[in-house]
């Protein structure tokens, strides 16, 4: 099981932070992105070999579950984990241990999309198989479904700027 499972380790930094000392929500997704992007390399479904299938990994959603904000100076280690395929998504969990103590938890569900037509393809078709169904591991939030649907009404406008935009060229936690 051990390389199903991938760790980062770091302290939580100042940059990280809001003016009340605790950590900015950007900058808790970036490092599970980032947990999940280097996971996904080492098993063989990173961005470079993706790019090679002419696919990119496009992340469909995403929920966590905190018992309380994390603080400057917190040690936060993030475990992730590939926990099936649903539908056509790929399922991944996160492990949120601060100060050696489990604070929460995050599920997020991933989309293979090809990048020539933008069309999405089945995860079965991407991942090892034997990952596909790993029914020892713990599932965060398995049956996340679509946000509700709203009155159309906008709730915030941003304008994009080139530092919001990530290695796909989407824009990316801002």
């Amino acid at each position: 099981m051990m390389l199903y499972q991938h760790e980062i380790f770091e302290k939580i930094r100042h940059h990280e932070c809001d003016s009340g000392g605790l950590l900015k929500l950007h900058s808790l997704l970036d490092r599970l992105q980032d947990a999940a992007a280097e996971h996904a390399a080492k098993l063989n479904v990173g961005m470079e070999d993706m790019a090679e299938m002419s696919l990119i990994w496009v992340l469909s959603r995403l929920k966590i579950e905190l018992a309380e904000p994390l603080s400057l100076g917190d040690e936060l280690l993030v475990r992730t984990y590939p926990s099936g395929v649903q539908r056509i998504f790929a399922h991944r969990c996160y492990d949120l241990i601060v100060n050696n103590r489990r604070m929460g938890c995050a599920g997020s569900f991933w989309l293979p999309v090809n990048r020539l037509n933008g069309r999405p393809v089945n995860a079965k078709k991407v991942l090892p198989p034997e990952i596909m169904d790993l029914p020892d591991v713990e599932k965060f939030f398995p049956d996340m479904d679509k946000l509700p649907e709203t009155n159309g009404e906008i709730c915030t406008s941003r304008i994009v700027g080139a530092g919001d935009v990530d290695l796909n060229c989407h824009l990316n936690n801002a």
